[in-house]
């Protein structure tokens, strides 16, 4: 069976429709611009037969936590490399009979699947570094054009955009506000999942609600009002190449192999990115 070039999704997908057992050998290409000194082939454990690289059969080095460790040092070529993986496919009745026949996702979430395609990964003495924005092949719904290593200042209104589709860490941003009256509440207009306004040394947790009674915690002249933006979960873990996916919050519903509707979900070529940002800060004056 032979799938030509895919997203490895639409592949995994596709073996699970077929019902696919044997062989299955998975193929990428990759560009190196220059020489590394050390070099691992990091390869999630699975069941894997064979590793090819360069078109030289390389052996097992060791097992490291989770992964599976080979040595591919000098093996790199300053020009396209080949990497492929041999892997023994095969699901048992009871995987398909969860995935296919309408049961609950409660028990579709602690599946385990006998055979999962997992991520590989090269690590060495290298980085990775940009002296001017580099612009990458990431869509949003905002049609923006998207870069990584975008210098300061940032715009605090689409950080996404701006260099960090990616942040898994906080933003932090503070104000300071001189009051006459104590009797406000505020109000956060923001595309995160979450934010946190400290006030003068007293937190508020804003989850569900953008609007938050602050009045206890003011004073009358200068208050110090802090903020702490929580980037969405679903830029930091995924699922990236969902071209169907408005929920910004993530969860097992969004790495299912089918959509609510059971029509396969497509993923896609491109990254798919939301956007975070800060489009307001407001004082409200409380209405007793």
């Amino acid at each position: 069976m032979y799938f030509g070039e895919k997203e490895i999704y639409n592949i995994a997908n596709e073996l699970m429709q077929e019902r696919y057992e044997g062989d299955l050998y998975l193929k990428k290409y990759f560009i190196c611009d220059y020489y590394i000194g050390k070099a691992e082939l990091l390869i999630e454990e699975n069941p894997t037969v064979e590793v090819y690289f360069n078109k030289e059969k390389i052996e097992l080095d060791r097992v490291e936590d989770i992964y599976n460790v080979y040595d591919i040092t000098g093996k790199l070529l300053s020009d396209q490399n080949e990497l492929i993986i041999k892997i023994r496919h095969y699901q048992s009745d009871y995987v398909y009979k969860v995935m296919y026949d309408g049961t609950f996702h409660s028990l579709k979430n602690n599946l385990v699947l006998d055979t999962e395609l997992e991520n590989v990964f090269i690590r060495g003495n290298f980085g990775v570094s940009a002296l001017s924005p580099v612009k990458v092949d990431l869509h949003n719904e905002y049609g923006d054009d998207l870069y990584i290593a975008r210098s300061y200042p940032i715009d605090k209104t689409n950080i996404t955009a701006n260099g960090y589709p990616f942040i898994k860490d906080k933003f932090v941003a503070t104000l300071g506000v001189e009051l006459k009256d104590t009797d406000y509440s505020i109000s956060v207009d923001h595309t995160f999942d979450a934010v946190r306004v400290i006030v003068n040394g007293k937190t508020y947790d804003m989850v569900v609600c953008n609007k938050a009674d602050i009045s206890d915690a003011l004073v009358v002249g200068l208050n110090e009002i802090k903020f702490e933006f929580c980037p969405t979960s679903q830029l930091f873990y995924g699922p990236h190449r969902r071209e169907d996916l408005s929920n910004p919050v993530c969860g097992p519903f969004s790495f299912g192999y089918e959509a609510v509707s059971g029509s396969t979900v497509h993923m896609s070529e491109r990254i798919y990115v939301k956007k975070q940002g800060i489009n307001g800060i407001y004082l409200i004056k409380n209405v007793r």
